[in-house]
């Protein structure tokens, strides 16, 4: 996808595309846009999601936007958006594919609510997030940092 990026974007002069950890980015250098994009959902809330979004923030000028995509809901919200999806699904894939990634999404994924993500980009020095986009059991959002 970066290689991809790249050559779409070769021919602006002012943006630099970098992979790696966030924590390997200093400090000091500020960036002036960040997307977090289905990664949360991969983090425990025990810290670890709380801990990457404040280093996104540490490393952004003031009022940089945050572009966030992730699996989001509370487990009724979620169970619903599952039930849509997979009728949506239900004339492409296997009812037993279906069961599989639905029983996976609900056991292995860190979801959270919208309402907790928000508390977490507050904590970690960011405004309130706007819904920007929502299919399903995926969200998207944008804020900025304070």
């Amino acid at each position: 996808m970066l290689k991809i990026a790249k050559a779409k974007l070769r021919q602006y002069s002012n943006i630099q595309l970098t992979e790696g950890l966030v924590s390997n980015l200093s400090v000091d250098e500020k960036y002036h846009a960040a997307t977090l994009l289905l990664v949360l959902h991969f983090l425990s809330d025990d810290g670890t999601k709380l801990d990457l979004l404040t280093a996104i923030s540490k490393r952004l000028d003031y009022n940089t936007p945050l572009i966030i995509a992730d699996i989001f809901g509370t487990t009724a919200e979620l169970q619903h958006n599952l039930n849509v999806l997979k009728g949506l699904l239900q004339e492409k894939v296997s009812t037993k594919d279906i069961a599989r990634r639905f029983q996976k999404i609900q056991t292995q994924i860190h979801y959270i609510s919208e309402e907790r993500l928000a508390i977490l980009l507050e904590e970690a020095g960011f405004s309130a997030p706007v819904r920007i986009f929502q299919s399903t059991i995926y969200g998207g959002w944008i804020c900025r940092k304070k």
